[in-house]
């Protein structure tokens, strides 16, 4: 479909080597929701595919949710479906002020939270660096275990995807079609 481009609001994933059924899949999907300019870039990892949508990716992951309890089986090839609300160049400055901008927003003073680092085509990086680069600005209880919300860096290279999000907010093929 398309090359890597700056601007992706969801990472989904799906099974090795499964990458053109998967974006046919999440196409169909989004244009069922009103969105037929949605945009698919392939990445160098097998499994992993980025989206653009007009669509608010927190909606598009509800939506996936509502198809499993319906008709579970029109979702064959999406894994999991993962809302992006920044993207940034993978620098451990703009990684931060982007974490910390997004923790502030949605974080309540008496909430807990955790950093997740998913690294791909990143070895010069290192994770510790970047969770303590977030942490140490972000005034909020940090729980590993029962935490209200995940900071999550999905970095992909050279650009990295952020979100802090709940965790009904990641879509899980598995974890939906395992409580029907």
């Amino acid at each position: 479909m398309h090359r890597l481009d700056t601007r992706f609001n969801i990472l989904v994933t799906t099974f090795r080597y499964s990458e053109h059924n998967a974006s046919n899949e999440i196409v169909e999907l989004l244009k069922n929701l009103g969105d037929d300019n949605a945009k698919i870039f392939y990445t160098r990892i097998s499994g992993l595919l980025l989206c653009y949508t007009n669509l608010d990716p927190f909606i598009v992951v509800n939506h996936l949710y509502s198809i499993v309890q319906e008709e579970p089986w029109r979702i064959r090839y999406i894994l999991r479906c993962i809302p992006i609300e920044d993207v940034v160049n993978t620098r451990i400055e703009e990684i931060s002020a982007s974490c910390v901008r997004l923790a502030r927003a949605k974080i309540g003073m008496h909430e807990s939270f955790r950093i997740t680092v998913e690294k791909r085509f990143a070895s010069d990086i290192h994770s510790m660096d970047i969770i303590r680069a977030v942490a140490q600005h972000i005034d909020r209880k940090i729980d590993l275990k029962h935490y209200d919300w995940n900071i999550l860096i999905e970095i992909v290279g050279d650009k990295s995807g952020i979100s802090v999000l709940k965790q009904k907010d990641v879509f899980s093929s598995v974890k939906a079609k395992r409580y029907l």
